[in-house]
């Protein structure tokens, strides 16, 4: 048996060393959770304008806002949609006048979801 589970394990490990940078979780040796799903963007902004322009989004889409941080370093912005999915949107200073932006819906993410809410960000700098 343990054999068995050192087999399945060693090819969930080949899996993920074939993903390209995708996540596998495995909880003991056989159960395996494959997690894609961010969108991520550069923008000519810093990471203050980005935050106020990501609740501004929020707003518009009637997503109901749980936090929304933001230093000269980074911030990050929490909310929930209509089906309690959550909603992340993380901003890193790349420099003081450019920010690198990720945002992942839910779990597994929501690439038309998330590319329509980084083209609203992007039109409000």
């Amino acid at each position: 048996m343990n054999v068995a589970r050192i087999l399945v394990f060693g090819m969930l490990l080949t899996g993920l060393a074939t993903t390209g940078g995708c996540l596998l979780l495995a909880a003991g040796a056989v159960t395996a959770l494959y997690v894609t799903g961010d969108l991520d963007a550069t923008v000519d902004a810093p990471v203050d304008k980005v935050v106020d322009a990501a609740k501004a989004v929020v707003e518009e889409m009637e997503l109901t806002l749980v936090t929304a941080n933001a230093t000269k370093m980074d911030g990050n912005v929490v909310a929930m949609n209509s089906e309690a999915k959550k909603v992340e949107i993380d901003v890193k200073a790349l420099s003081d006048t450019s920010s690198k932006v990720t945002i992942r819906k839910g779990f597994f993410g929501d690439d038309a979801a998330q590319q329509l809410m980084m083209d609203k960000i992007k039109g409000k700098l």
